[in-house]
This record gives structure tokens, sequence and C-alpha cells, in this order.
């Protein structure tokens, strides 16, 4: 971002530095071409963050609504500066007057320093979350008519099984993936995320179509059961000594959610939610320093337990076969349709992993339902 920005409060501070009975019409004058020059820096700001916020939207999908949003954010900044520019030029046009009323014109002045104090929080607010949004964002998956990962620039691009293409959250076509439950159904990456461990984050934008049975509990539990994995957890052996890691997986259903880690003859629940998830929802889990919590459109709704072992995000899996059958992708369990297990069901239209545990004022901000 240009540094100019750094410098708007400077400008500002140099309006009005005069009392209003001691103003002479030149002062007017001065005090006009002033807020005329900030307020075409402001626009040349704003102009540079939409570039960079167009750029983005480019990379990844129109639909993404946290990049919606801040372009609706930028539109009305713009209309404000307008309506500054405009309002310059008409009190410009009545000191030209013969009878201009000075102290009407000093009012206005104030009136569009204020509005200029309120358009630079604005603008610094839009610029962080800019940054912020894509601050630690190491897979993204849009789900925009393919299956292309777009951060990494084709790295870890997904390979689709008997997933078609639907319709996404924002009713466009085209926009989401749909699982029926067929066990061959899955979307896989082909990729492992070793440089991330024990804090990272998953956002998931899903709409589930089937129940699942909530486990009740967090702790060890039984390693045949599998179902609705949303995310598969990769083998832990993946990452190291397999008594020692595990991956992180998302199962999800209607009626609840269970986050569960894995590695070889080991499953455990770190965290499960009973209640309604119907309809299209944003889903964030974040593992802060092993500990899960879960996010529904925003709100925090429960925190899990910490395991012994040292966590892996889940995103794809290694290449040997060992591990063939663990960790494969979206949208499928491991193993074999045996000792109950169920495939997910249901449409994925975003899903994105962060290298950091966002925060819960991040979160309400860009994963919430708009």
């Amino acid at each position: 971002m240009s540094k100019k920005l750094f410098l708007l409060p400077l400008l500002f501070l140099l309006i009005f530095s005069c009392q209003k009975d001691t103003f002479t019409l030149s002062q007017i004058v001065n005090q006009l071409d002033r807020i005329r020059a900030q307020n075409d820096s402001l626009y040349n700001e704003v102009r540079s963050l939409q570039r960079r916020v167009d750029s983005l939207n480019s990379r990844v999908t129109s639909s993404n609504q946290a990049l919606t949003l801040m372009m609706g954010k930028i539109d009305s900044i713009n209309n404000r500066l307008m309506q500054v520019a405009n309002r310059v030029t008409e009190l410009s046009a009545q000191l030209a007057g013969v009878n201009a009323n000075t102290t009407q014109i000093l009012e206005e002045l104030n009136k569009l320093k204020a509005e200029h104090s309120l358009i630079i929080s604005l603008l610094n607010d839009l610029i962080r979350q800019s940054a912020n949004f894509y601050n630690g964002l190491i897979a993204y998956y849009p789900f925009s008519g393919n299956a292309n990962e777009v951060i990494r620039g084709g790295v870890g691009n997904g390979v689709v099984s008997f997933a078609s293409l639907d319709t996404g959250f924002s009713g466009k076509q085209n926009e989401s993936y749909r699982f029926s439950g067929m066990s061959d159904a899955v979307i896989k990456t082909g990729r492992v995320i070793r440089d991330v461990s024990n804090t990272f984050t998953y956002v998931f934008k899903v709409n589930a179509t089937d129940t699942l049975n909530i486990i009740p509990f967090e702790g060890l539990w039984n390693d045949a059961f599998r179902q609705l994995q949303l995310l598969a957890p990769v083998h832990g052996e993946n990452f190291g000594n397999p008594s020692e890691n595990a991956g992180v997986g998302v199962s999800l259903g209607q009626n609840g959610l269970v986050v569960e880690d894995h590695s070889h003859l080991y499953r455990s629940v770190l965290l499960s939610y009973r209640g309604k998830i119907e309809g299209w929802n944003y889903i964030v889990v974040v593992i802060d320093n092993k500990v899960p919590k879960l996010y529904i459109n925003g709100s925090l709704i429960k925190s899990g337990i910490s395991p012994s072992r040292t966590l892996w995000p889940s995103c794809g899996r290694d290449n040997t076969f060992d591990h063939s059958n663990s960790g494969i992708g979206l949208g499928n369990s491991n193993g074999t349709n045996t000792n109950g297990v169920r495939r997910f069901k249901g449409l994925i239209d975003e899903f994105m992993i962060y290298n950091r545990a966002l925060a819960e004022s991040e979160i309400k901000l860009f994963f919430s339902r708009l």
C-alpha cells in the first residue's frame, strides 16, 4: 500500500488552524484547495486498494463473500469522496458570488473535515481487512468451475472423481461440488502440508444433506467407525513417528460435527458437537496450540480437548501404499465400505487452510453469513 496513506493524518491536521472570525476570503479559498487536495489523495488511495482487491478477486472467485463485501465498501467510500468533491465545487462557486456567506461556508468546511476523518478511518479498516484475509492462507479451493488451488499457482490442484459441479451458495451454477455419498466420490489434492503443525485453521462453505451418528464424547474411540468425513484425516505416519503424530479431519452432518485426529491404529475425537447445521453454512475449525475451536457462521460454538500428539492439517496424502486409503482428500472417508462407513453427502463451495489460528474478530468479519 502506498506510503501516502501515512501522510493523510498530517494533511488532516493542516485544516482549520485559524478561528472562524479571523478567516479572510483568501484563507477560505486555501482551505477549500486543501480539502480538494486531500480528497484527491484519498481517492488515489482508494483506487490503489480497489486495484488490489480486483487483482485478488480475479485470482479466486467473485462469489467469495469477503471480497464482495470489501468491494461494496470501496464503492461506498468512492461515493463519499465524490460527494465531498461536488460539495467543494459548490462552495467554490458560492465564494465567487458577490454576497458570499463566509460563516455558512465555514460551517460546511467543518462538515467536510469530519467526513474526511470518517473516510480515513474506513479506508484504514479496509486496508487491514484486505491484508488479513490472505495473511497465512496456504490453500484455497474456491471450486468455481473446477477444483484448482489458487494461492500456490496450481500446486495441489484437486482431481475430481464422481463429484459433480452444482449450484453454489451464491445461487450461481458450477460454484460448488456435490457429493452423493458414493464410495468413490472424492476430490484428491495430492498435497501433504508438512510445514505447519499444532496451530492452523480450516474454513469450509458447505451444505450437508445427511445426518451424522454423533460420537457423544471426546477421547479415543473405535478405529473402524468412520462416516460423513468432509475432510479425511491424513495418516500420522506422513509426518514421522506414527505414535507421536496425527492428521486432523472433520466429519459433518445436518445434526452436528466431529473433529478427529488419526494415525496408525489410533483415532480420537478432539471435539464433538450436536446441533442443527442445515443449509449453507460457514464452518471454521481453528486448531490453536492443539486446542480445537468450532465456529459456525462467525459464532464460537464450542472448544474441544488437546491431545498429546503433534497435530497436522489434512489436505492430501502421501503416495506410499501403506497410506493409499488414508487422508485421501475432500468428501470421502478413509477405509472401505465396511463397519458402518458412510460417505459425505452434500455440497462444498469453498475450502481454505490458514497456517495460523484465525482470531474470533477475523472469523466474524470474513466468515459470517452476509
